[in-house]
Formats: structure tokens, sequence, C-alpha cells
């Protein structure tokens, strides 16, 4: 068990770590998001190109594989940023009862990452715009599928 001295150490160490891993997945989402839009927009032209609609609706199957990936993303920055707060409302407080049932570690604050956990990100107002951005490259492919498939 720590001393009383050293259990903001911890804290002060803990936010610290929290925070590198909110930036480190915050910076993962938006390399997730380029990728996206390199390889659905790539499949994408390649099916305009060879007029064939399954080619052009890989690119829809790729915005949703890149979409879960993502959301795991979010979901773990929403656990980091959840932990954040909880320990900036330790330091500021500076009251020993609420450190009774604090751990150390970024690991035990993130949830289990389930369907319906993912979902309930998707829907999050941190997680939501994800969903948005997957919605409209899926959208346009529909789009370019039914323009594929009725220009013959």
């Amino acid at each position: 068990m720590s001393t009383p001295t050293q259990i903001p150490e911890m804290l002060k160490l803990d936010y610290e770590k929290t925070l590198a891993a909110i930036d480190k997945h915050d910076g993962h989402v938006q390399e997730i998001k380029n990728w996206s839009i390199t390889a659905c927009g790539g499949v994408l032209a390649f099916g305009f190109k060879e007029h064939q609609w399954p080619i052009a609706t890989v690119a829809a199957l790729l915005a949703i594989g890149f979409w879960f990936v993502a959301l795991i993303c979010k979901t773990l920055l929403i656990a980091a940023r959840s932990h954040a707060q909880r320990l900036e409302e330790l330091i500021q407080s500076g009251n020993s009862e609420l450190e009774k049932d604090y751990r150390f570690g970024l690991v035990r604050a993130a949830p289990k990452l389930t369907v319906e956990t993912l979902m309930r990100t998707a829907v999050d107002p941190i997680g939501w715009h994800v969903t948005l951005f997957y919605s409209l490259i899926i959208f346009a492919t529909i789009l370019a599928d039914l323009y594929i498939l009725f220009s013959k």
C-alpha cells in the first residue's frame, strides 16, 4: 500500500500516462480515417473504371471494417477520458476518502469490447461523428453502385 505522500505522485503519473494514451488514441482514429478514405476511394474508383458494381460494393465492406476498428479506438478513448476526469477530481480534491477505491492504471478503466459497448460508442457525443463519417462513405458507395448498375 502507498503512503499518503506517494498517492498524489501516483495520481500525477497516472494522469500523465492517461493523457498520453488519449493523444495516441485520437491519432489512431485519424489514421484510420485517412486509410479508409484512401482504400475506399481507390476501390470505388477502380469499380467505376471497370464498370463493375461488385467491385464498388467492396468499398462499402471496407468502410464497415474501418468503422469497426475506429469504434474500438474511440471506445478506448472514451474510457481514457473518463479515467482522466476521475483522476482530475482526485487530484483537485485532495480527499483521501476518494482515493480509497482508486487503482493505478488505465487498463482497469477500459471497458470490455462487446458489440453493445461499440454501439454505445457509435451514438456517444464523442463518437457519433465516426458513425456519420463511415455512413457517408457507405451511402456514396451505394449511390455509385446504383449508378454503375443503371448506366449500362
